[in-house]
């Protein structure tokens, strides 16, 4: 009496006589029950694209934030400066009434 593969303990190939299997390792029920293959769709890449927008617009909200960012902290120098300058003035202008 002839032994099967799977008695042989290659499970490998008596499993690969039964099932064929995509190169993606998955396996269509199609190729189980006997019957041929259907055609595959075009693979839908959508979501990359969705995930392409959501990235740019995150970037660009990144970029928005630190320009305002950018413009606030220019602005606090400007006023750190101009604060500066006139506590200078003033300081100097106090010096000068005290020396008279």
């Amino acid at each position: 009496m002839e032994q099967s593969t799977l008695d042989n303990d290659n499970t490998d190939e008596y499993f690969s006589d039964i099932i064929e299997m995509d190169l993606d390792g998955s396996c269509s029920s199609s190729t189980l029950s006997g019957r041929p293959p259907k055609k595959k769709k075009k693979t839908d890449i959508s979501w990359l694209a969705e995930i392409a927008q959501e990235r740019l617009e995150q970037q660009k909200d990144h970029h928005r934030k630190k320009e305002e960012h950018d413009v606030r902290q220019e602005k606090m120098v400007q006023d750190l400066i101009s604060t500066q300058t006139k506590f200078q003035n003033d300081l100097l202008e106090v010096l000068k009434n005290k020396n008279k």
